[in-house]
């Protein structure tokens, strides 16, 4: 690739840096124009202060400092595009690629890139794991809600639909001309093609049926559709493309410029969406719109990790300057061409709100907050923004699909069932409105009307792996003086309406689970089956009820009674709740008690830390079933 180009090497005599990056060049079949430098003298402290670079050799290609013997191989095989910039105000141009001569960029699992981007790939994993398509979102039943919505709700809408249709198609198009193009580490280029399709998902959801449910006037669909041509939206366009031209922009500047994008120029959108759900409109909308937000939420963070990956990162009054234009123009499109006061918000809290997630998208790069505000939205804990979900949001809308989460190993082209481990089971606990009557019987399911599920977590896992978790706020669907124990799971109504999920929608993902395990498993396992069980009864699941009801399963809560031997009352053994049972185990109590997810937490570590004692010393009979 150099063969063409004459290159300067400025060395200095007696360096075997400078030696080696000679005989590099050499065997490429190219003779660099060679220049020897003296220490402490006028040409060595003009070039240092020329490059900002005070160790040797120094290269240069067409004129642009490239760095040294590390950073010509690495230049090497990167892309004509990044060959041909110039140095861009004074900033180092940086490639991420591998070296030329061993191919290791194209093997995925090389020994060079492995594990210094494991990070990133995680990230991959989560997001395919998380993979939804439009046909999970019914729309219809938002219908009514458009015909009541008001002329200024629905010009609001207008204008956020226009600018999410746009913007995908923007964000689309850098992954795929521009930074697919300028990086080459598989580990970054396996999370952008998983992007790649997640914002595909998210411009049909917008683009083909929001628009059409909502817009039905075709001249009008045609003027939705071409908004960053005809709305103000094309401001923010333009500030997209600003920061994202190959020919304008560094990779540091890129990537800053993405994280701003993702996560600070989506969020005013975000927010008022879910301003409307917080009033229980456009349900199928904002579920949606969680989905997204949280997708959305996954690539900023790649950015980010991608930006930490840099050896040369940009100052940080460059990186202030460029959150400022961000925020800027956001808060302008939050206040002429999205006026938020339409649907009763103020402008004023918006644009603390955009202040707010920058700051948060700065320190995550790892620079000082600009504007030091705090979330003025108690209701809007951060849908964006991942490691910052409130008590409840968590997993809510994490629809992992249970074979992208398998040993890859056990995979062999068999069925899913067939490569769980037959000792899989799933874990699992709920939160209700109250107690059942004494005598009360699952598929008599009107004596559990009291008794209504609120919440489920579980885990499909063996010892070593975990193929499935999910936890989810239920809706079952009741009025609000029937949402009890309030006190004890701290779901409320308006806790229910925000991040509810149809219990039906649940229930079936959890007994897709179960089908494909061993065994179910929980604390009080008695209460929790016959719950769970009298809601697929009542929704016309009972066969899965039935079924259900019948399974192997282990109770943590009775098989250790005589573990423990902790006498009652009746000359027999207490029942310990899981909080006395895990400090029993492990001398300390757990955090969160009777939210769900963390019950099931804390019963996956006691379930498996007595399994162990069980098989370590088979003659102690425990109890457990196994």
């Amino acid at each position: 690739m150099f063969t063409e180009k004459k290159i300067p090497l400025y060395k200095v005599l007696g360096c075997s840096a400078c030696d080696q990056d000679f005989e590099y060049l050499r065997k490429r079949d190219v003779s660099p124009v060679v220049y020897l430098v003296c220490d402490d003298t006028p040409d060595m402290k003009e070039l240092v202060e020329t490059t900002r670079c005070s160790t040797f050799p120094q290269i240069f290609v067409d004129s642009v400092f490239i760095g040294g013997f590390s950073d010509l191989k690495r230049t090497a095989i990167h892309r004509p595009t990044e060959l041909r910039r110039k140095e861009m105000d004074g900033e180092i141009v940086e490639p991420m690629c591998v070296e030329e001569e061993d191919f290791d960029r194209f093997i995925l699992f090389n020994g060079k890139t492995k594990h210094e981007y494991a990070d990133i790939f995680q990230l991959y994993k989560k997001q395919t794991a998380l993979f939804w398509v439009v046909e999970e979102i019914d729309l219809s039943g938002d219908s009514k809600d458009w015909e009541d919505a008001s002329s200024d709700e629905k010009h609001f809408l207008k204008l956020v639909l226009a600018f999410f249709a746009s913007l995908d198609q923007i964000v689309m198009e850098n992954i795929g001309l521009n930074f697919k193009n300028e990086i080459v580490i598989p580990q970054i280029r396996q999370h952008f093609a998983i992007q790649e399709a997640t914002e595909a998902a998210h411009g049909e959801s917008y683009s083909l049926l929001i628009i059409q449910t909502y817009f039905r006037n075709t001249e009008e669909q045609r003027h939705v559709m071409r908004s960053i041509q005809t709305m103000p939206i094309i401001e923010k366009a333009l500030w997209a493309e600003k920061w994202m031209n190959p020919e304008t922009a560094s990779l540091a500047k890129w990537l800053v410029g993405f994280t701003c994008l993702e996560g600070v120029q989506f969020s005013g959108s975000f927010c008022a969406i879910y301003w409307l759900k917080k009033r229980q409109k456009f349900k199928a909308l904002s579920f949606a719109n969680s989905l997204i937000a949280r997708d959305e939420g996954l690539h900023a963070t790649a950015s980010v990790f991608i930006y930490k990956h840099l050896e040369n990162k940009l100052l940080q009054e460059r990186v202030h300057e460029i959150f400022k234009h961000a925020v800027s123009v956001e808060c302008e499109f939050i206040s002429s061409a999205l006026p938020v006061a339409l649907i009763g918000i103020s402008e004023k809290s918006m644009k603390e709100y955009i202040n707010f997630v920058a700051d948060y998208w700065l320190n995550q790069l790892g620079y000082d907050k600009v504007y030091g505000c705090v979330n003025p939205f108690e209701w809007m804990d951060m849908i964006s923004l991942q490691g910052k979900t409130n008590f409840f949001e968590n997993r809510v809308t994490e629809y992992s699909k249970p074979s992208i989460l398998l040993d890859r190993e056990r995979c062999k082209g068999k069925a899913m069932r067939a490569y769980i481990r037959q000792d899989a089971g799933v874990v699992f606990q709920c939160q209700t409105t109250g107690l059942p009557p004494r005598k009360a019987t699952p598929e008599t399911f009107e004596q559990y009307d009291s008794c209504r599920v609120v919440s489920i977590a579980w885990v499909l896992r063996d010892k070593k792996t975990v193929y499935a978790q999910r936890y989810s706020v239920a809706d079952p669907g009741i009025a609000d003086e029937n949402i009890g124990a309030e006190f004890v799971h701290g779901i409320s109504r308006e806790v229910m309406d925000k991040y509810g999920n149809a219990i039906n929608v649940v229930l079936s993902d959890f007994m897709a689970d179960v089908n494909r395990s061993d065994k179910i498993v929980a604390h009080n396992l008695d209460f929790d089956r016959s719950v769970v069980s009298a809601e697929l009864f009542r929704m016309g699941s009972s066969d899965d009820a039935r079924r259900l009801l019948s399974f192997k399963s282990l109770c943590t809560m009775k098989s250790t009674t005589n573990l423990v031997r902790i006498p009652n009352s009746c000359e027999s053994y207490k029942w310990l709740k899981l909080e006395e049972l895990h400090e029993f185990l492990f001398g300390n109590a757990f955090e969160n008690a009777h939210h769900a997810m963390c019950d099931v937490d804390a019963m996956v570590k006691c379930y498996f830390t007595l399994l162990e004692k069980h098989t370590a010393n088979k003659k102690k009979k425990t109890n457990l079933g196994v």
